[in-house]
């Protein structure tokens, strides 16, 4: 494919969804996938019930279409520990770092503000496309 100037670009908008039902978009349809695609976003988005930030992906299979297809990959990054109280939990970030591998499978990564500890998920089933360079 690189050989003949093939590149790669996203098929389907690849989005997670947020606590308010709207969706944050992760790669764009059209947007080339390259390994220095990565890109890095702060979410506060933890849920004082379950002390965890869940992270639910979804595609959107048509751009004239407004509905998303969730796929199975999700990721959790536990927030809180049994030492933290709720009140500091309303002031925790989540970093979430998406970077495309060679073989353009997407890496997920989480990380809470206050724990530190990094927890990661994988999407390997990314619809792309190809355009001549």
């Amino acid at each position: 494919v690189a050989a003949e100037g093939w590149k790669p670009f996203a098929a389907r908008r690849l989005a997670v969804q947020l606590a308010d039902d709207t969706y944050f978009d992760i790669l764009r349809y059209g947007q080339p996938l390259t390994q220095s695609a990565s890109r890095e976003f702060t979410f506060y988005c933890v849920d004082p019930r379950s002390g965890q930030a869940n992270f639910f992906f979804y595609e959107r299979p048509d751009e004239r279409s407004a509905e998303y297809k969730k796929l199975d990959e999700s990721l959790t990054v536990p927030v809180i520990s049994e030492f933290h109280d709720l009140e500091q939990l309303k002031h925790d970030r989540v970093v979430c770092r998406f970077s495309l591998s060679e073989d353009l499978t997407l890496q997920c990564s989480g990380r809470s503000s206050f724990l530190g500890s990094e927890h990661e998920a994988e999407i390997s089933d990314i619809c792309f496309g190809l355009q001549l360079d």
